[in-house]
């Protein structure tokens, strides 16, 4: 077998695997955390939703991938704010929520 055929039964079997299928960057579910005047607001693609909005649009998002992108001011961010979208993130179908902190430049 040649170079060419011997990456043949490799590229066959990845295909029907869902991680070389569809990378999960753009699967991820990402949203951003922030307290503004005591509130906690969450920011789901350029726009402030509700909690009952996240739970919702998570749950469709949870169906293809069980990976939640939570990016936040961590040392701002009241812990009932993180706790409470952890719970609504969890509650839609996700067994894997990352945080990350906001560049200085998105806070």
């Amino acid at each position: 077998m040649g170079p060419a055929r011997s990456w043949l039964p490799l590229a066959s079997l990845c295909s029907l695997t869902l991680g070389c299928a569809t990378p999960a960057a753009s699967a991820r579910f990402d949203v951003a955390l922030r307290e503004k005047d005591g509130a906690c607001v969450t920011t789901f693609e350029g726009r402030d939703v509700t909690n009952a909005e996240v739970l919702e649009l998570a749950r469709v998002r949870a169906g293809k991938t069980h990976e939640a992108q939570v990016a936040t001011k961590a040392a701002d961010t009241p812990w009932r704010c993180v706790a409470g979208l952890i719970y609504t993130l969890q509650m839609a179908g996700f067994g894997k929520i990352n945080f990350s902190a906001l560049s200085p430049s998105r806070r």
